[in-house]
């Protein structure tokens, strides 16, 4: 039991140094400035008429548009009303059922 308690202080230290040398290595070149919660902005806003227009465009309604997602029209009302985000792939899968380029919209919602 002596043997293997001096091998786990050898070790010890290694294991340290290994853990410092991790965490520098994981740390941000920059500092970058904290993110604002996005679901009541104005960008969200102008995502969701976007949505809202490509999919009225394409001569869809919500209960068609989320039949072709295999979702409940419950989906498509709550992120059109803004009380759900949409996750980048959730935003693509829309764009096809829709029929849309997904990248003119999102380069609309850069900001300046």
């Amino acid at each position: 039991m002596a043997a293997l308690d001096s091998q786990v202080r050898e070790h010890r230290p290694n294991l340290e140094e290994a853990a410092s040398r991790r965490s520098a290595a994981e740390a941000p070149i920059c500092r970058l400035p904290k993110l604002a919660k996005t679901l009541h902005t104005e960008r969200h806003r102008k995502l969701r008429e976007l949505l809202i227009a490509r999919r009225k465009a394409a001569g869809s309604t919500q209960t068609v548009l989320a039949e072709r997602l295999g979702k409940p029209p419950s989906y498509v009302a709550k992120y059109e009303l803004g009380e759900r985000r949409l996750d980048v792939l959730e935003y693509l899968d829309i764009a096809v059922a829709i029929g849309f380029d997904p990248h003119e919209p999102i380069r609309s919602l850069l900001p300046e």
